[in-house]
């Protein structure tokens, strides 16, 4: 409810005439009650582009996850496989390895995948 509206006209507003967040002929209801503009091929590209983005992004993240858990797993196997008085050592040698490679990517790796110049 914005300044100056009434309760009445908020109550009107989210009506609509098929029932449910639009009305009969297909139309989203806009903030003033009345039906908002068809949607425009231009509209529906740039959400299919943001969506890709988005798409893109997440799967990044997911990846990125599972090269976390994986070198975590290669770490229990590789001190399953040492004798227990190596065990501590050989773990955090394991993450150590990971800290290095995550500067290394920091400092030249992100340059290497993208490429690209300047502006």
């Amino acid at each position: 409810m914005g300044p100056g509206s009434s309760p009445n006209e908020c109550a009107s507003a989210s009506r609509s005439d098929s029932g449910e967040g639009g009305t009969s002929d297909g139309r989203a209801i806009g903030r003033e009650g009345r039906p908002t503009s068809w949607l425009t091929l231009a509209d529906v590209v740039n959400q299919a582009g943001q969506n890709r983005i988005a798409i893109n992004f997440v799967w990044t993240l997911i990846t990125g996850f599972l090269v976390m858990f994986m070198q975590a797993g290669f770490a229990i196997v590789e001190t399953g496989l040492c004798r227990a008085k190596n065990a501590n050592h050989t773990m955090m040698m394991n993450f150590m390895v990971y800290g290095f490679g995550l500067f290394a990517f920091w400092v030249c790796g992100f340059a290497i995948q993208m490429g690209g110049g300047g502006p």
